[in-house]
């Protein structure tokens, strides 16, 4: 990997820039899909967190009027809910936790490839041909640049 992206420095920096950003979010790409599962379970946790917690509470979400309406559950229902409820309200933390590090995991793979878009963004826009001819033959400029 490393000797190609050496060949590719034949074609210029911005081009090895280029393909080092590629592949460091290519070498990545499961540091996303491990931030994209952790939030979607900790999505779901919290949502059905909350729908348990209304369980207990003796109430139901009415989608139709948009708010919560009392309901009177049995008491199958009511034990099977608080068993499920302790059981994930006792995980949490710990998928609160896998959550936070794959979160920082990905804002520092973000942050890896910002730096390196900054730096092709200034390799492609550093004006070298004007500070060239400054240098070697001022002669040549036309106005004072």
């Amino acid at each position: 990997i490393v000797l190609c992206i050496g060949f590719a420095g034949i074609l210029g920096a911005s081009i090895s820039l280029s393909l080092t950003s590629d592949l460091i979010a290519l070498a990545t790409l499961h540091l996303h899909i491990f931030y994209k599962v952790a939030s979607k379970i900790y999505y779901w946790q919290f949502s059905i967190l909350l729908s348990l917690f209304n369980l207990l509470r003796g109430k139901r979400r009415n989608t139709l009027r948009n708010r919560l309406d009392s309901f009177e559950y049995n008491l199958d229902q009511l034990l099977l809910g608080t068993i499920i409820f302790t059981i994930l309200f006792f995980l949490y933390p710990t998928i609160g936790v896998y959550y936070i590090l794959f979160s920082l995991s990905r804002l520092a793979v973000i942050s890896v490839q910002v730096v390196f878009d900054l730096l092709l963004a200034f390799i492609n826009h550093f004006p070298l041909f004007p500070l060239i001819i400054r240098i070697c033959h001022k002669e040549r400029l036309p106005g004072k640049l």
